[in-house]
């Protein structure tokens, strides 16, 4: 049974100043949003986190690390609607794939490898930019049919990531090269 989506809020990384959940909960603090944010994750921004989120009007859920055999991780994949990834500098997130496969819709960062996971499955903002940010966000706030339509492409699009997918291209590569031979 699938589990209905709300429209809450889930930032989940190590929390590195790089990974720029400071702009995104300065971009939340800005919107009318009502709904709840999780951050899941633990690093030296978490006391600067916690001061940006005490001053905000959304009710902002501090879980620390969460082994991914924990069932609240899962969870909160499940139920939480919108990702925000802001990253400065990622190679090829797997949180991104989590994100993707769980159908949420995604805002996510120009930068690094972020693009190339989510194609276009996701909203992009430039790093570091809480204004870039707040307005993707109140754009999937208010228009329910992208919000639907960036969950359904992200489960679509990280099909291609899956192991069965990459094996099969791998064993059609290998089988070129045999042809050839």
């Amino acid at each position: 049974m699938k589990v209905k989506k709300k429209k809450d809020i889930l930032l989940c990384s190590r929390l590195l100043g790089r990974k720029g959940f400071q702009y995104a909960l300065e971009a939340i603090g800005q919107t009318d949003f009502i709904g709840k944010v999780h951050v899941v994750g633990d690093g030296p921004m978490l006391g600067e986190l916690k001061k940006i989120a005490a001053g905000m009007d959304a009710t902002v859920q501090f879980w620390g690390w969460l082994d991914k055999e924990d069932p609240r991780f899962r969870q909160l994949y499940e139920e939480s609607g919108i990702f925000i990834f802001p990253s400065e500098a990622e190679n090829f997130p797997m949180v991104l794939l989590e994100a993707m496969a769980a159908g949420m819709a995604i805002i996510t960062s120009t930068a690094g490898g972020c693009p190339e996971v989510v194609g276009e499955s996701a909203l992009l903002v430039k790093p570091r930019d809480s204004q870039e940010i707040r307005d993707q966000l109140q754009k999937l706030l208010k228009d329910d049919s992208l919000y639907a339509q960036l969950g359904d492409s992200a489960q679509r699009r990280v099909e291609q990531f899956r192991w069965t997918a990459v094996a099969k291209k791998y064993a059609a590569c290998y089988q070129n090269v045999l042809d050839r031979l």
